[in-house]
């Protein structure tokens, strides 16, 4: 809806070009009807206008005018260009960030598949997808997907996470048992033991030979050496491990959770698992709205980002195994983060992938130098992913019954 003012005041407007729905005219004399009346139309039409602006920027407006410094118009527009630019590709890097469609020849069943992603030691990549309990693997030059290769064994919702060692591969997911693995690249699964619980994150730590796992509630990590047979928990000295596991180089791993007090805390093992104990944690730990994230892929460094209670805060910090973490960088992604940030880490291609899901989208950051600069924000689809993995430099995830690759992100 928008007046049309030529139409509407023929005799009492101007034709120009620069105007071309009409342009206002001011009277010869005083009252003779020449002019372009003051009307309610027209000004219904400009009020109309102003109140959308401020409803679609989520705006009240005060009662008072605006003023230059004190604009709740320009405060409507800026929100309004924040939001766009939240819901699009305007401030996309396409040489590292854009998600493509891969595999499309096999396009996945259903809409609430999960991956897991991993390179192999034949070099390919595996991709487990649950739902329909089939298996993708793929080659790592060209994307080329094999279609579905295998069935999973045991796990009869979703996968959560895959670890790979060489000639095993270890999937942990929902339903069933929760725990199954491949000794043949994905073509066959067979069931491993039951978790007991729902699994969130796997590793491989190959200094003691273990599979590890935590778990989304509790206090646990488990441990097995060959993520079929006996899993095994440890609780003594650990805090929630709800913030994923990574380890060292030299085979330490490091889990993170909350401590009693809702302060980030980190437990540290140097026994694959065996028993662990409190470990120095993130500067002001007491700072953070939950336990975030950590990863590190078996490098030297081991890398943890959560959200502050400031709006909108991500901090990054870094550690070596002398555990003296450091703040390496903070993000401010403008708008509340309610979700748990998810951090991956390659280190063969030197690349960092924080993402977040902000329930209409999920955002990515990439970092190349070891976390102290981010790109800017991108956003995938417009949708949240459903899952995602970093395998070979590049982002896989699925979306809404596709797979969709990144290009390569590091060096």
């Amino acid at each position: 809806m928008a007046l049309i003012p030529s139409a509407r005041y023929p005799a009492q407007t101007d034709v120009a070009a620069a105007y071309p729905q009409g342009k206002a005219r001011n009277a010869v004399t005083f009252q003779d009807g020449t002019g372009t009346p003051l009307e309610k139309d027209w000004v219904n039409d400009l009020w109309g206008f102003l109140q959308a602006l401020l409803a679609a920027g989520g705006v009240t407006p005060s009662g008072s005018p605006d003023q230059v410094g004190a604009s709740q118009y320009l405060d409507a527009v800026q929100a309004i260009a924040e939001a766009s630019a939240f819901l699009s590709f305007a401030r996309l890097d396409l040489a590292l960030l854009q998600l493509r469609l891969i595999d499309d020849a096999n396009p996945f069943t259903d809409v609430a598949q999960s991956i897991g992603v991993a390179r192999q030691s034949n070099g390919t990549l595996i991709i487990v997808k649950a739902g329909a309990n089939d298996v993708h693997r793929f080659s790592e030059s060209d994307d080329s997907g094999q279609g579905a290769i295998g069935t999973l064994a045991s796990i009869t919702s979703l996968v959560t996470d895959i670890a790979i060692t060489a000639g095993r591969a270890v999937a942990v997911g929902t339903g069933g048992n929760r725990c199954c693995f491949t000794t043949n690249f994905g073509v066959t699964w067979t069931a491993g033991s039951d978790l007991g619980a729902t699994p969130d994150r796997i590793i491989y730590n190959n200094t003691h030979a273990r599979f590890m796992v935590t778990f989304a509630a509790g206090v646990n990590v488990a441990q097995d050496v060959d993520g079929a047979s006996v899993w095994t928990n440890a609780t003594t000295g650990l805090v929630s491990a709800q913030g994923g596991l990574a380890n060292f180089s030299n085979g330490d791993t490091l889990a993170c959770g909350l401590d009693v007090s809702g302060d980030v805390a980190i437990a540290r093992s140097l026994n694959g698992g065996t028993s662990w104990a409190a470990a120095p944690t993130v500067p002001n730990p007491g700072d953070y709205t939950d336990s975030g994230w950590i990863d590190g892929n078996g490098g030297a460094t081991i890398y943890h980002v959560g959200p502050t209670a400031v709006s909108g805060e991500l901090r990054i910090c870094a550690t070596d195994a002398t555990m003296n973490w450091q703040l390496v960088a903070s993000i401010f992604m403008g708008v509340p983060i309610t979700s748990k940030p998810r951090i991956l880490v390659d280190n063969f291609f030197s690349v960092l992938v924080i993402l977040i899901t902000f329930g209409s989208g999920t955002v990515a950051r990439v970092s190349r130098d070891g976390g102290v600069t981010w790109s800017e924000r991108a956003f995938y689809k417009i949708r949240a992913l459903n899952s995602f993995g970093l395998a070979q430099g590049r982002l896989y995830s699925s979306v809404s019954g596709e797979l969709y690759s990144s290009m390569q992100l590091g060096t």
